[in-house]
């Protein structure tokens, strides 16, 4: 048996916590959650090799932001995968946020931050081509609605974009066949 791949999340809010905790947990993933910034820096430290990715709100408690803890975490790990939630500063992302990150903006589904840290693990593409490989991802939210979750390779890092579509007949049978339950995740195609 495999031992779970631990994330460290970085969040002060209590109720942020537990669900992103819940979700790595329903995902597969060992969490270790911190709420300020320099616990996170202190355990990256202490700790540096058991960390595959790092899950940071930008906005923390305390004199380090989730940019520092993610800039601190990649001198330790330089492809370590980190990604960002925000409901206020997301607009700072493009000029601050890291290469191979992704911006979740809050509020978001559990299952978009899964997707993002399983795509960011298991990503090999090579970011340098100039045009953007696209992996199409469907999260189920009801049995006749889908979210899909476009992340998108660029030079930059990944993108992340949520698309509500209200499925065809079709789709919803392709998809019954696929017996995924609400919060599952299925990868659709690469373009």
């Amino acid at each position: 048996m495999t031992e779970a791949v631990t994330i460290l999340i970085v969040e002060d809010d209590q109720l942020i916590q537990g669900m992103v905790e819940e979700a790595l947990s329903d995902g597969g993933f060992k969490s270790v959650i911190t709420g300020s910034g320099e616990e996170a820096v202190a355990l990256l430290q202490a700790n540096e090799s058991i960390y595959r990715a790092i899950v940071t709100d930008i906005n923390l408690l305390g004199t380090i932001d989730g940019w520092e803890v993610a800039r601190c975490a990649r001198e330790i790990d330089p492809a370590l995968p980190v990604i960002y939630m925000s409901g206020t500063h997301g607009e700072d992302w493009p000029s601050r946020g890291l290469p191979n990150s992704v911006l979740l903006t809050k509020p978001f589904a559990p299952a978009q931050l899964v997707t993002a840290i399983s795509n960011l693990l298991n990503s090999a593409s090579d970011l340098s081509s100039s045009e953007p490989k696209k992996q199409l991802w469907i999260a189920l939210a009801k049995p006749s609605q889908a979210l899909t979750l476009v992340l998108a390779a660029v030079p930059e890092g990944w993108t992340a974009e949520l698309v509500v579509q209200n499925l065809t007949e079709e789709q919803q049978r392709t998809l019954e066949g696929l017996n995924l339950k609400p919060g599952d995740v299925y990868r659709l195609t690469s373009k």
